[in-house]
């Protein structure tokens, strides 16, 4: 399909911006092209689309040698540019069928030919007469490559598409290339998203200085050698990227989760509401009452259920704020105690030793981390069990607290990893199932540890915290969580 050899391009006053490349891209085969900033990329794909005139060198397409200074793409080639080649002053429909108009009768037909095409193509643009300057810039890139795959191309060039681009609109993106492919296109794909490469290039070529530094088959290669053939700043963007669809990833699943108990408390809410503000109904004091007492209850558990979200949110995110202070260790368990139903509290029993110290630690946060603990074991024992709760002096900088109950035990099937969020069991007390990994961020937070200790009798989770952070002031201050996610 298309064959470059021998392709030599120079500027006055600067080294060769492509010395001696040879490319071949087949039909129904995409090729990824990457490289640092200045290895050529962008002089080969102007000397492809004939915006750039090359020194020495042939390019042919099915056999066909292309005139260098054509200064436009030859036929059968299409070229979608990164900085795109859009008339904002024309609607979507006249951007779309822009060359392609003639076959189209009246304005009604015109339109309808452009939604057509966007619709099988699986493009989320409704209104084919609004102005592209209204579009947004997924809009337009989506565009954009409408409009070259509209030519029926046998050669498509992507310029760095994606790069702009949100998860969803990356995913258009590549669902149209790979389908492009299937129907027999070549497609040049320039790109620096290493995992993109992977996700849908058939060969991978780097250049560098100019030169083709490197061809590597997807499936015998490795992403972290690509990433360092592409040099630090592609590294550090890949590790970005990954992180960033991570983050989404838990997000996606955490919302999925989350729905459903969000959804119950806003039902029974607005049950409530609705036969209280029935007009043909007139209840009596204690069904009013009563109802109240329900909305009040499910508004209180709604409310927990936001704020867990954006506890989890904060530790994903690798940022908790903290608003710490000198603490006295057994104050903030009481605190977390009082906060619990009479039944439970009568069964909690605090034991501090004398000798722990005050700690530099947000009160109200590491009250969060108690309750969090104390409602788990009572939730999932019920009333009847005991809790215990000890604080001692580990070492000269560091307390240690241990929470510990008489009831069933941990579940062995989550005791590998008690703190992941993604993998609770769903059941009538199971709730969001955020509760421990909040724990757990909050502790980290406060550069402690927590972990599910070993119990001849029921479950206890140990906590150590330092009494004393390095540069601790009274000021309000951000704690960052690196490293892992704490799902």
């Amino acid at each position: 399909m298309l064959a470059v050899r021998d392709l030599r391009v120079s500027f006055a006053g600067a080294p060769a911006a492509l010395d001696g490349v040879d490319l071949d891209v087949s039909a129904g085969e995409i090729v990824a092209l990457s490289g640092e900033p200045g290895s050529g990329k962008s002089a080969l794909v102007s000397c492809v689309a004939g915006e750039l005139t090359p020194v020495t060198g042939t390019i042919t397409l099915d056999g066909r040698r292309l005139d260098p200074r054509r200064r436009a793409p030859a036929a059968g080639v299409a070229v979608v540019w990164q900085d795109l080649a859009l008339c904002d002053s024309l609607d979507v429909a006249a951007n779309l069928l822009l060359g392609r108009e003639t076959h189209v009768r009246s304005e009604a037909r015109f339109h309808a030919v452009a939604a057509r095409e966007l619709r099988e193509l699986g493009i989320p643009i409704r209104d084919t007469a609004v102005a592209v300057s209204d579009l947004n810039l997924g809009e337009r890139w989506l565009l954009a490559l409408a409009m070259a795959l509209g030519r029926r191309p046998r050669l498509l060039v992507v310029d760095e598409l994606t790069a702009s681009l949100g998860v969803l609109g990356t995913a258009t993106v590549e669902r149209l290339l790979a389908a492009a492919r299937e129907a027999g296109t070549a497609i040049l794909l320039v790109t620096r998203d290493v995992d993109q490469m992977f996700r849908i290039a058939d060969r991978i070529v780097v250049l560098a200085r100019g030169r083709i530094a490197a061809a590597l088959d997807p499936k015998t290669s490795y992403r972290d050698d690509v990433a360092a053939l592409l040099g630090e700043e592609a590294a550090i963007a890949h590790r970005e990227a990954a992180a960033l669809r991570r983050s989404r990833e838990l997000q996606r699943e955490f919302l999925s989760r989350l729905s459903h108990e969000l959804r119950t408390p806003l039902t029974a809410i607005r049950g409530y509401a609705t036969s209280l503000a029935a007009p043909d109904v007139t209840w009596d004091g204690d069904s009013q009452q009563r109802f109240l007492e329900r909305i009040a209850t499910e508004s209180a558990r709604l409310g927990r259920l936001v704020d867990d979200l954006l506890d989890f949110s904060a530790i994903e995110s690798g940022v908790m704020r903290l608003q710490p202070d000198w603490c006295d260790l057994r104050l903030v368990i009481e605190a977390a105690v009082a906060l619990l139903p009479d039944l439970w509290a009568a069964a909690v029993r605090i034991c501090c030793d004398v000798d722990v110290p005050v700690i530099w630690a947000d009160h109200d946060r590491l009250e969060q981390v108690f309750v969090n603990l104390l409602t788990n074991a009572f939730k999932h024992n019920g009333a009847a069990i005991h809790v215990t709760i000890e604080g001692r002096l580990s070492h000269e900088n560091e307390v240690e607290i241990s929470v510990a109950d008489d009831g069933s035990g941990f579940p062995e099937s989550l005791a590998n990893n008690p703190f992941d969020a993604n993998h609770r069991p769903q059941s009538r007390t199971a709730g969001a199932g955020l509760g421990l990994s909040i724990t757990r961020g909050i502790v980290e937070a406060h550069g402690g540890s927590i972990a599910l200790a070993p119990a001849a009798v029921g479950t206890r989770f140990s906590i150590r915290l330092p009494v004393e952070v390095a540069g601790a002031t009274e000021e309000p201050e951000t704690a960052r969580l690196e490293g892992s996610a704490h799902a």
